[in-house]
């Protein structure tokens, strides 16, 4: 039995997913099975699979689409590892990603969930951020601390670097779950760290991250943002965690305008788009008073002067904090 599953689930990004592939064969660490779980693409996805002559490579094709979500939980399902990892079919792993999350699992028996700081791309490969969180330490979250700090200190799990304990997450019947959307992976996050075990977040980055319009995440952010304060909202309530309500509804909103403000600058929705956002925000009663002054002042320059909003976003991301 492999030490450490690799699943890639995928759907219609053949163009990324060799790519992909390469980055996860290229590891230094080698005792993995790399689970391919295709999701009914109708590009040549099985095509870029064949051309890699590779024992440890499972593919798996879903007879019909069964969404982004379900398709994360097959890959659980399916896992034969003592450890797994879902990692994206449009990033790349740097050479030791396995080696030194695994490395932390070997030597920590309380530590259940391992994730690294992540280099972001362009659909080129470009280096946007070196490092996405601007960390000089490892961090090791505690019982709730993951859920007191990710809004205080702006940290987060980035999702294609993050290694579970199989066992652990089976035993506590942890899944993904599909009413949440996109932002189940976070709430999953929530419900681990809830429990009496350790999180590990790794302050080098050891993933290239790309950013793209394509991407699921991207185009459905904002709706998964709404859906994920809602069901977080009953989950802090449940477990004794008000506090951290007020900063969560606050966090969200700031990442909100933030979000807007990138894809109104980069064209990736129109004026129209934006402004049925901005009404969904308001009736929500999402937008607040703490909204941060240079975030509006952003959202107002991507709707009036776009290209100098692109250029300003692209000077933060390479020079800015």
């Amino acid at each position: 039995m492999p030490k450490v599953t690799v699943a890639i689930p995928t759907y219609n990004r053949a163009h990324y997913l060799k790519e992909a592939i390469e980055s996860v064969l290229a590891q230094t660490y080698k005792d993995y099975e790399l689970l391919i779980i295709d999701n009914a693409s109708t590009d040549n996805t099985e095509d870029v699979v064949k051309i890699f002559n590779d024992k440890r490579i499972k593919y798996i094709k879903n007879e019909t689409n069964i969404g982004m979500v379900n398709n994360w939980n097959k890959c659980l399902d399916l896992a034969q590892g003592e450890y797994v990892i879902i990692f994206h079919d449009d990033d790349l792993m740097k050479p030791k990603l396995l080696e030194e999350e695994v490395k932390i699992l070997d030597n920590n028996d309380d530590v259940v969930v391992v994730a690294t700081n992540v280099t972001l791309i362009d659909e080129n490969n470009n280096i946007l951020k070196k490092k996405n969180m601007n960390i000089n330490n490892d961090i090791i979250f505690n019982n709730k601390d993951f859920i007191r700090r990710i809004y205080r200190e702006n940290l987060c799990l980035q999702f294609p670097t993050v290694i579970m304990r199989l066992n652990f997450i089976n035993q506590n019947n942890i899944r993904f779950e599909e009413e949440v959307g996109p932002g189940s992976d976070v709430y999953l996050y929530f419900k681990i760290n809830l429990l009496p075990k350790k999180i590990y977040l790794i302050n080098q980055s050891h993933c290239y991250y790309r950013v793209h319009k394509e991407q699921e995440s991207f185009k459905k952010s904002i709706d998964a943002e709404m859906k994920l304060y809602d069901k977080t909202t009953k989950l802090l309530k449940i477990n004794n965690l008000n506090d951290v309500l007020p900063l969560m509804k606050n966090t969200l909103a700031n990442g909100i305008i933030s979000n807007l403000a990138h894809r109104l600058a980069y064209g990736y929705i129109n004026r129209e788009d934006f402004k049925e956002y901005m009404n969904r925000i308001k009736e929500e009663n999402i937008w607040t008073n703490n909204i941060k002054f240079t975030y509006k002042m952003r959202l107002l320059l991507s709707y009036y002067c776009p290209k100098i909003a692109k250029i300003l976003h692209k000077l933060k991301l390479r020079f800015g904090k």
